[in-house]
Formats: structure tokens, C-alpha cells, sequence
């Protein structure tokens, strides 16, 4: 029931299993077992996030789906996308009620995927940066709270947008902070059937 109302398409989690994750390089063995341990971590003391960030079609969504699916069996979660989220604070600026209740709302379930953090922006604005810390903060303060998190940025690109995102990040999800080899090569969508 937890995953019927979390926003996560059905055809999402039919597809996106850690069964269905192709291992065929070290990298993928590698970032599939960062994040089974993190399911692992979270299902006895949950609290640890998980940040993936690289190549586009390099299974980011793919393994943060598998992870969501494993602690759906213990917790509430909501999956949303950075776009969308973006799209929601933003409307809400100028009324500061409304937006505390969409931070309340974003900060409630236990697991929060963000899918995406800042894609489509090639350079983030204030308002992006700002929508992004406010969100970000919200979920660090609460020692509980499970953050996943994909973007096609690394710690590093995001560390060179803001310090302060990237260091909660960074803390929240120290062994299970991925970054995935940047090469249109591994992305799976352009590849040839």
C-alpha cells in the first residue's frame, strides 16, 4: 500500500529491482552494493541518505527505485521529481503559509526520493539554490529522515553550486554518496538493442 501511494509508477517498480540491475562492469557491482548496504543500514537505524550522481542512463534511477522498493516494507515514502518540486516552491514564494505546508508535507515521509536534482538547469538560479536548500535542510535537521537522491551531478559539481547542500549531503550519506563514471557510452537509452 506504502508504494501504491508514493508517486512511483507501477511500471517503475516492476522494472527497477535490484534483481534486474546489470552488474557486467565493476563500477555497477561496485554501486549496487553501496546501495544494498544502504538499504541494510536504514532497515535496522534509519537516518543514512544515498546520493547518486553521473552519467544519464547509467542506472540512477534504476538502483534508487530498488533501494525505495526494500524499505517500502518498513517506511512511508514519497518519490518526486527535482522539477516538480522546484515547480511547487516556487509557486508558493510569495505566500509563506503555503509554502511552510509544502515543506511540512516534503519533510514528513520517512523516505523522500528526489529523482533528478537539478536537471534541466544548466546554471541553477537563486530561487533554484535557494528551493533546493530550503528542501534539503528541512530533511538534515531530522536525524530520521531517509533522503535519496539522483542527479546527474556529482558531490563535486553540486559542492560548486553550494557549499552548505552539498556538505549535508555529503554527511548524511557518507559511504553511500555514488558517483557514477561520466560517458555517454554507459548510457543504457543509447545503446544499440
Amino acid at each position: 500500500m506504502r508504494l501504491k501511494r508514493s508517486g512511483i509508477s507501477g511500471e517503475m517498480l516492476d522494472k527497477y529491482t535490484f534483481k534486474a540491475f546489470e552488474t557486467n562492469t565493476q563500477w555497477q557491482l561496485e554501486a549496487k552494493a553501496k546501495v544494498k548496504v544502504f538499504v541494510v543500514n536504514n532497515l535496522n537505524k534509519p537516518g543514512q541518505w544515498l546520493y547518486i550522481g553521473g552519467q544519464s542512463g547509467a542506472g540512477k534511477t534504476h538502483l534508487c527505485t530498488a533501494a525505495c522498493l526494500k524499505l517500502a516494507t518498513k517506511y512511508s515514502l514519497r518519490y518526486e521529481t527535482w522539477s516538480r518540486i522546484a515547480a511547487m516552491i516556487k509557486s508558493r514564494a510569495l505566500d509563506p503559509e503555503e509554502k511552510d505546508k509544502l515543506m511540512y508535507d516534503l519533510a514528513r515521509p520517512q523516505v523522500l526520493y528526489i529523482d533528478d536534482l537539478l536537471k534541466g538547469t544548466s546554471k541553477p538560479t537563486d530561487a533554484d539554490i535557494k528551493a533546493m536548500f530550503d528542501l534539503i535542510n528541512a530533511r538534515y535537521l531530522d536525524p530520521k529522515s531517509i533522503t535519496i537522491i539522483s542527479s546527474e551531478l556529482d558531490l563535486m559539481q553540486m559542492l560548486d553550486i553550494d557549499e552548505a547542500i552539498a556538505g549535508r549531503i555529503a554527511e548524511r550519506a557518507g559511504e553511500c554518496a555514488i558517483a557514477l563514471p561520466k560517458n555517454a557510452k554507459l548510457n543504457y537509452r543509447l545503446r544499440e538493442n
